[in-house]
């Protein structure tokens, strides 16, 4: 199912949430993104993010400000992103937003900047593997 977060396309398809991102990711965009990762999380205890930026625009500071402060119920250590089609000034911003995230929220970031859509899913896919074992090590402690 498609749902929309603005302009925005925002799906699941299996375990991989998808973020196409249509011209600017706004305050608004970004609380409702919020909202939906963490239902996602609740559902599957990680998120596997792939967002394309191939049509976006940017993002505001309060957006960045948000989403760097913004408070998630499981080990950031679940959590993969892998990002294509930045353009180089983007690209900066995110890295900026991801470092603040670190710094801010006290939760490292795992990302990754890929090519195209194949290698953001062959990233995703690897980083699973990581995530599942990890999460079966937790279960059997």
């Amino acid at each position: 199912m498609v749902l929309g977060i603005g302009p925005h396309e925002f799906h699941t398809t299996g375990d991989i949430t998808v973020l196409r991102a249509h011209g600017e990711f706004s305050l608004q965009d970004a609380e409702e993104y919020v909202r939906l990762r963490n239902q996602i999380l609740q559902r599957q205890r990680y998120v596997l993010l792939l967002i394309d930026l191939t049509h976006t625009t940017g993002m505001p500071p309060e957006a960045r400000r948000y989403i760097a402060a913004s408070k998630i119920e499981s080990d950031a250590q679940n959590h993969a992103i892998a990002v294509f089609g930045a353009r180089p000034l983007t690209r900066a911003l995110l890295q900026l937003l991801f470092s603040a995230v670190s710094l801010i929220g006290r939760r490292p970031v795992f990302a990754s900047f890929v090519s195209d859509e194949a290698s953001a899913l062959r990233y995703l896919t690897e980083q699973r593997q990581v995530i599942h074992s990890r999460l079966r090590e937790a279960t059997a402690s």
